[in-house]
């Protein structure tokens, strides 16, 4: 026998020693439930789940049948035997991953039943117990929600305030600290919101700071309604700073960045009127964000300013390319504005778009 053969044999061996995972009577037994559920038996369903619960091997197999014999119930309508299931399961010390959305989901049951000081002390619990929980952001904000309805945004924002320190330092501490600003900032206190938006910049950065970009674009525009145009960009700047090649597939190119860019060249047009660095600015949109819907808009963008500053070569490379690459959009219909020579190319396009909308297409 070959070395090759050998392994092969041996592989397919252990193979055939190894049980199936969870085990077979769990496996069957949890397939029956499925069954019941998706034929809308939910009853029965739960009764199967509950069986499989009890055959499980594994504590995560048996915390999984256990919520969906409570679901079922839920499906039902039988919300006090939901209630009971999902309390059993949350109470489980230590709690699973599965516990802590059994607390979260009868805390979603009681509110619907109208219980609401035990609703919303169980998604307190929920977000106290198990900040990194999948659930424990929609938990928070549920809370802070109710807050709101009760007290009005200012009391929403002392709440939050209050809380802040408890979990500066894990999952919520950054969804927290964006809140509070975006609250300051609807109760009109500029100021103190863009300081905010900063301070969560700075304590949790990119790349472990889901919010990063949403607070210095938040910032940058605070900077420029209080009329500094230069930290604005300077905001933008920040943002984009962070990018990451890609060698594989996919891509690191963040959704607020081909934004950024095209804010970056619009104040620098706008506000500073420095054309030459607006022109090289939608530039690097169409160059950097290659994957940006924005591309097209800042390619047009670019070409007006290079036939105001009559530079005709620019702008008609400018326009060819929108032609060439983005015929589909309005901007290459409307080429010939920026660029005389392509006057052809574009009427054609705008007669193909008259042509469409007598049949029926919708809009672009």
């Amino acid at each position: 026998m070959s070395a090759r053969r050998a392994v092969a044999v041996a592989w397919l061996l252990a193979l055939s020693a190894c049980g199936t995972v969870g085990g077979k009577t769990f496996l069957r037994a949890y397939a029956a439930g499925d069954r019941d559920y998706s034929a809308g038996r939910f009853l029965e369903a739960a009764d199967a789940y509950q069986a499989a619960a009890k055959v499980a091997e594994r504590d995560r197999d048996r915390d999984e049948s256990l919520y969906a014999a409570a679901e079922s119930r839920a499906r039902a309508g039988d919300e006090l035997g939901a209630l009971a299931a999902f309390d059993a399961l949350a109470d489980q010390k230590p709690p699973s991953d599965r516990a802590i959305r059994a607390r979260y989901r009868a805390a979603e049951i009681r509110l619907a039943r109208g219980e609401t000081d035990a609703a919303y002390a169980g998604f307190t619990r929920v977000f106290t117990d198990a900040p990194e929980h999948g659930v424990a952001r929609k938990a928070l904000f549920a809370v802070v929600a109710h807050v709101e309805a009760d007290k009005g945004k200012g009391g929403a924002l002392a709440f939050e305030t209050e809380l802040y320190p408890r979990f500066a330092s894990n999952r919520l501490g950054e969804e927290i600290c964006f809140d509070l600003n975006r609250r300051r900032e609807a109760l009109g206190q500029a100021r103190e919101a863009l300081a905010g938006y900063l301070a969560c910049a700075d304590r949790y950065p990119y790349p472990d700071g889901a919010l990063f970009d949403d607070a210095l674009m938040r910032a940058s525009i605070l900077h420029e309604q209080l009329g500094d145009p230069k930290a604005a960009i300077a905001d933008c700047e920040r943002l984009l700073a962070y990018q990451e090649p890609s060698y594989g597939n996919g891509s690191y190119t963040r959704p607020l960045m081909a934004p950024a860019q095209l804010r970056i060249a619009e104040l620098q047009r706008d506000a500073l009127g420095d054309k030459a660095a607006a022109r090289k600015s939608f530039r690097k949109v169409y160059q950097d964000q290659r994957s940006s819907i924005l591309r097209p808009r800042a390619l047009f963008e670019e070409a007006v300013l290079a036939k105001e500053a009559s530079d005709e070569r620019e702008a008609c490379d400018a326009a060819n390319k929108l032609l060439d690459e983005f015929s589909w959009t309005r901007y290459a219909r409307r080429a010939d504005e920026v660029c005389a020579a392509v006057g052809g190319r574009a009427k054609k396009l705008r007669d193909e778009r008259g042509k469409g909308k007598g049949k029926g297409k919708g809009p672009e």
